[in-house]
């Protein structure tokens, strides 16, 4: 039987759904070690950046008392960097999948991976000897399935273990 699960994990019902099918299973089955994993996704589409304005700061232009128009500089910003937010969204979505765990009294490792969703997932599992994923049947990305694939599929189709897609 399964001695290592990996489960594929974004918050969305699906994959709750499969955290608690890993729930069940490691219930019933004693000595089997889980893993949550998210992703955290590649952008897929990047904007172009203008080359004549690589390295030129961002300004802010003001009228001044005589008529004419001065540069100053912008504020100061305080928001986090988007990876940062990134990496907060991901850690929030990891939180989760513990209360959920630990609901149920059942322990697992939490792992937070880069790249694309099902490649990342597919490496982690050959790396950890991770002998089954589980995965919902749909994530936070439904829509966007419909042009590119879901991770599902291309679990099922790529991954050299049992995935077990819960619906």
């Amino acid at each position: 039987m399964y001695k290592h699960i990996a489960i594929a994990y974004d918050d969305s019902e699906g994959s709750r759904k499969a955290l608690d099918r890993a729930c069940s299973l490691a219930l019933a089955l004693r000595d089997i070690k889980l893993s949550v994993v998210h992703v955290n996704q590649e952008s897929e589409v990047a904007a172009p950046v203008p080359d004549e304005n690589i390295g030129v700061p961002p300004t802010i232009s003001v009228p001044g008392l005589d008529g004419r128009v001065y540069p100053v500089d912008p504020p100061p910003v305080d928001e986090p960097s988007t990876q940062q937010f990134i990496l907060n969204d991901a850690e929030e979505v990891m939180n989760h999948a513990r209360e959920l765990l630990d609901a149920k009294g059942v322990k697992a490792d939490t792992h937070i991976l880069e790249g694309k969703v099902a490649d990342s997932i597919i490496d982690f599992a050959r790396n950890e000897n991770v002998d089954c994923i589980i995965t919902g049947s749909s994530g936070k990305n439904a829509v966007k399935s419909l042009f590119i694939g879901s991770v599902s599929k291309s679990l099922v189709k790529n991954a050299e273990v049992d995935v077990l897609v819960v619906k």
